[in-house]
């Protein structure tokens, strides 16, 4: 018989034989039960805008190699858009790899200016992601706009939003003016076109729905519509449009329901000839509505009341009385601080931008903005001036003018 180890010596043994053993291959093999975890969510498209019917394909990044489960419902990412809906993005391919695609179809109405993914368990694993050992994967992403979101590694913008709506044989094709109003709590657009002017309805997620139309024709004159404006009287929605080639500004009903009504027109004859624009506003004690036209052939600034039935009655003019007044063909009109009404109207042809004072018994001339260093006075840096808008600034009134 052997002697017998001492028992020290005997433990020294074992823990020798214990070392060796984690060199021979699969000899104490730890089972895995870490789970595999998302790193990263990105795009592989180009970044840009993507409209109805492009597909849209995300990536999920994971720090391991995944299965997808082969059979129920295929896995899915819930995409976020601009509003708070939700689309469903479906897995599509990467089976096998460290990262999985999910593809999405766009469709009309989607709008996202900066497309992520929806906060809170937007991964759904559906027949199931695991690693090779058989983990579920952890389906925690990164909170959306953080590092790591699909937001902050790709710019990619959904816009499925139609610019027109065509409405039969009045399509809103050659539309050279455009307002927006609002009739019964629903948003609309009223386009004015070659003869006709156009209601659309603009629902919340920013789609177009064809509404009504108002051809020429009759009583109604929308011949070359170039200006439109729209306003409230009473409890009452209301545009007023300016029909160049009819030489008249016509006023419309826009009814609760989205309909539209031509309720008057008026025409001064040869004094109101091509009104290019025109402007719908309250003044008076009684805060009475009237329509500011600008008409170009010959020159003039006409001015009307717009009664509560709709009804247009003239209410003064400045044909013939301002020099240097050629080609007038657009306006803003503002309430001072004391209650008076201005109006300024860019005189294209003339390269210069007049001051108008507007009251209920007429109007009349006040100022001409010009370079004095200039022959003429005309601004050489206005040639053809058109739209004018005008603002507050500083306690002090402003006035931007653009030019062709």
């Amino acid at each position: 018989m052997a002697p017998a180890l001492p028992l020290a010596a005997l433990a020294a043994a074992l823990a020798l034989v214990a070392a060796a053993a984690w060199l021979l291959p699969g000899a104490y093999a730890q089972a895995d039960t870490v789970p595999p975890g998302v790193d990263s969510v990105t795009s592989p498209l180009p970044n840009g805008t993507y409209g109805a019917a492009n597909l849209v394909i995300v990536t999920v990044n994971f720090n391991e190699t995944v299965v997808v489960g082969g059979s129920g419902e295929p896995p899915s990412l819930l995409l976020r858009l601009d509003g708070g809906a939700n689309r469903t993005a479906v897995y599509s391919s990467g089976n096998g790899t460290v990262s999985l695609n999910f593809t999405y179809a766009v469709q009309h109405g989607d709008i996202s200016a900066a497309l992520d993914y929806a906060p809170g368990g937007a991964l759904a694993a559906g027949a199931g992601i695991r690693d090779a050992a058989g983990n579920a994967a952890d389906l925690a992403l990164p909170e959306p706009g953080d590092s790591g979101s699909l937001s902050d590694s790709a710019a990619i913008r959904l816009w499925a939003v139609p610019s027109l709506v065509p409405l039969g044989t009045a399509a809103v094709q050659g539309a050279s003016s455009v307002v927006a109003l609002e009739a019964g709590g629903k948003q609309y657009i009223l386009a004015g076109g070659s003869t006709y002017v156009n209601l659309t309805r603009v629902h919340e997620n920013g789609t177009l729905e064809a509404a009504d139309s108002l051809e020429d024709g009759g009583d109604v004159t929308l011949r070359q519509i170039d200006g439109i404006d729209a306003f409230r009287m009473g409890n009452e929605t209301w545009a007023v449009a300016a029909a160049k080639s009819d030489n008249a500004i016509q006023t419309i009903r826009v009814h609760d329901n989205g309909t539209l009504e031509g309720v008057d027109s008026l025409s001064a004859g040869p004094q109101f000839g091509a009104p290019w624009d025109v402007k719908a506003f309250e003044m008076g004690a009684e805060n009475h509505t009237y329509a500011l036209a600008v008409s170009s052939s010959p020159p003039n600034v006409q001015l009307a009341r717009v009664h509560p039935n709709g009804t247009l009655e003239p209410a003064g003019n400045l044909h013939g009385t301002v020099n240097n007044f050629q080609y007038p063909i657009r306006s803003d009109v503002f309430r001072l601080e004391n209650g008076s009404v201005r109006a300024l109207v860019t005189a294209y042809s003339s390269h210069r931008v007049h001051l108008f004072s507007v009251n209920e018994t007429g109007l009349a001339y006040i100022a001409t903005a010009a370079d004095d260093s200039q022959p003429d006075g005309a601004f050489p840096v206005l040639a053809g001036p058109a739209p004018v808008v005008s603002f507050d600034l500083g306690g002090e009134r402003h006035a931007l003018v653009g030019s062709y």
